[in-house]
């Protein structure tokens, strides 16, 4: 019983109140979508082509043992065009707001609940839809966005400090501007790396 408390006892330090969290995700997309038109004579149907890289790191602090509470920025660009078009379509997005996590350790493992919300502002450039003349006009474009993420994990242990996680969460993006808002769920799953930090001796 003393030589498995022994072995333990690294693993639970991690998670302990006190302990810091630092990591974060990088994503990246690249896509391709091409339209058919069934008609006579045929037309000439668009391709569109999307690029997006997204960055989140976070840190957070251990109030509790296996409860931390922090802070998680995010930035995305995405890069689209379309084939017959004179400009490309350009979107940033930076936000930035809490998160929480509770772990759950499993030796080598942790198993993790995760709920965050960012309040972001997006930047669109670019030839885009005008709803109100009904024509395409470059215009630089900017609305505010709201970002909820709530999911499942899980962390592999490298060492007694870094661990790969995985992620598997269910998104809410909302994009509010003027005369039109828009939301968009989805289905995710991120890989990223988390360094555990700790006021505790690690043998």
């Amino acid at each position: 019983m003393i030589f498995v408390t022994v072995l333990a006892q690294p693993v639970i330090s991690q998670v302990d109140k006190g302990s810091f969290l630092v990591g974060g995700s990088l994503g990246f997309n690249s896509s391709k979508t091409k339209y058919n038109y069934y008609s006579n004579p045929p037309l000439q149907a668009p391709e569109f082509k999307e690029t997006s890289i997204n960055i989140t790191p976070n840190a957070s602090y251990f109030v509790l043992k296996g409860l931390a509470l922090g802070i998680t920025p995010s930035y995305s660009y995405t890069y689209e065009t379309e084939s017959g078009s004179v400009s490309p379509l350009k979107t940033h997005i930076f936000s930035i707001g809490p998160m929480v996590r509770y772990y759950y350790m499993l030796d080598k493992w942790a198993i993790f609940s995760h709920l965050s919300y960012n309040f972001g502002w997006e930047t669109l450039k670019g030839f885009t839809f005008n709803q109100f003349t009904g024509t395409n006009q470059y215009a630089t474009q900017k609305s505010t966005t709201g970002n909820f993420k709530g999911g499942i994990g899980a962390t592999y242990f490298l060492n007694n400090k870094v661990g790969i996680e995985g992620l598997v969460f269910y998104q809410q993006n909302n994009v509010s501007q003027p005369g039109l808002d828009s939301n968009s769920p989805s289905i995710n799953f991120n890989i990223g790396l988390q360094v555990f930090l700790s006021k505790k001796p690690v043998n």
